[in-house]
């Protein structure tokens, strides 16, 4: 089984066994191209997007399968980052876009359902304690 994020190395056996358990409930019919996470509207104008998941043995089969987590970020329809002034913050967001524009670029060269995997980072964050997730109220002193 190839792990395609270090926190679940140590946990193959587990997680295989959570990811056959939920398989045969669902009968894999399908169930890869769900996307619960994301507007109906959103799915019908999108054509490529990016899914985040691992491979796994299917025990049935014997064959690798990629399982995605629900959702999928759809590329055509996202927006850049809003850039205003200058700094190493504001260089990463321009960095970001650039990125963006060069997945979508890649997603354009795909034939109708073919899919292909690209070597990126994925990294999983939780807020800091009292981080305000709206940027339009925070406060800035000036020097």
């Amino acid at each position: 089984m190839k792990v395609l994020f270090s926190p679940l190395r140590n946990c193959k056996v587990r997680l295989n066994e959570i990811i056959n358990a939920s398989l045969k409930e669902k009968k894999m019919a399908g169930f890869a191209n769900q996307s619960r996470n994301n507007s109906n509207d959103e799915f019908q104008t999108s054509e490529y997007g990016l899914r985040i998941g691992q491979e796994w043995i299917n025990p049935d089969t014997e064959q690798e399968e990629f399982v995605s987590l629900p959702g999928v970020m759809w590329l055509d329809t996202m927006k850049k980052n809003k850039v205003s002034g200058e700094g190493e913050f504001q260089e990463l967001l321009l960095h970001g876009n650039d990125l963006l524009v060069a997945v979508q670029d890649f997603g354009k060269t795909l034939a109708p359902g073919e899919c292909r995997e690209l070597n990126l980072k994925v990294q999983v964050f939780r807020r800091k304690a009292n981080q305000n997730s709206n940027h339009k109220t925070m406060t800035w002193k000036v020097a």
